[in-house]
């Protein structure tokens, strides 16, 4: 995950904004914010600095949270639902 992620600062982002639309992981998690997903990528994906797909999707989603524009979530939770499935978390 990009380092942008883990040191930007939070407070001046619309963090509570919902995802364009819910994303299932499998186990029956859902994420419905682009806060459940910056929980998820913390947690999951903290370490992982080879894959351009998470990568991109951490850029977008610090997009997402900064502008809170409904094109910005989509392309997020887009991008997300693709970095979900090539780390196979989700169908």
């Amino acid at each position: 995950m990009p380092a942008s992620i883990a040191s930007c600062d939070y407070g001046k982002m619309s963090w509570d904004a919902k995802l364009s639309r819910p994303l299932t992981l499998k186990g029956g998690k859902r994420l419905k914010t682009l806060s459940d997903v910056r929980g998820l990528f913390l947690d999951r994906f903290a370490n992982i600095t080879h894959s351009p797909t998470i990568a991109h999707a951490g850029e977008l989603l610090l997009v997402a949270a900064q502008t809170g524009e409904p094109a910005d979530i989509e392309a997020a939770t887009d991008q997300v639902e693709r970095a979900l499935m090539s780390q196979r978390l989700i169908g």
